[in-house]
């Protein structure tokens, strides 16, 4: 026996596709016996409050769950000292390490790592690129003289002038302005 819903079938969604084949198979047995055992589409009401039922409760449990935790905040980089005319010195001593610094707020470029006869110095000098345009190379055991800016007697110094043998390089003019940039 052939039903007449077998001739509608064009639902698109899934959830409406599986109520209405439950409808469609409780009419086709009701047609078939004369008895009535879903009467009025029941299935498709018992469907979507199931359904229903089920967002609402993943909709409540989502809701209750407790927050992602907060990325740590990042601790504010350092700034790099200024250089400070009143401070100037001038230091001698063998490049132990050196390695380029591409930190926010710091000096960026070449860091150089200085040890005179007393202690153990980092110079922050120039960009690495200014260096390499002026074909002024620094490699580990070199002998170096540094005339720079030494602000608050730290165990660091902001280079004005690096000198290798008899090759000086002028980093920044005497108020301390970078020459390399230009201004």
């Amino acid at each position: 026996m052939k039903c007449e819903k077998d001739k509608r079938l064009s639902l698109a969604q899934p959830a409406r596709r599986v109520a209405w084949r439950l409808n469609h198979r409780i009419h086709c047995v009701r047609a078939a016996s004369g008895a009535s055992l879903w009467p009025g589409g029941v299935a498709m009401r018992v469907l979507s409050a199931v359904l229903l039922g089920g967002a609402f409760v993943a909709s409540a449990a989502l809701a209750q769950a407790p927050p992602a935790p907060a990325p740590p905040a990042k601790a504010p980089a350092a700034k790099a000292p200024e250089y400070d005319v009143k401070a100037e010195v001038t230091i001698t001593g063998v490049v132990e390490d050196f390695h380029e610094s591409k930190m926010r707020g710091d000096h960026p470029g070449l860091h150089l790592i200085l040890k005179t006869e007393t202690e153990t110095i980092e110079v922050h000098a120039c960009p690495l690129r200014f260096m390499k345009d002026l074909e002024f190379a620094v490699d580990k055991g070199d002998t170096l003289t540094i005339v720079g800016s030494r602000p608050g007697g730290v165990g660091l110094v902001v280079a004005r002038e690096v000198t290798k043998g008899q090759t000086s390089l002028t980093l920044r003019d005497k108020t301390g302005a970078p020459v390399w940039t230009g201004r």
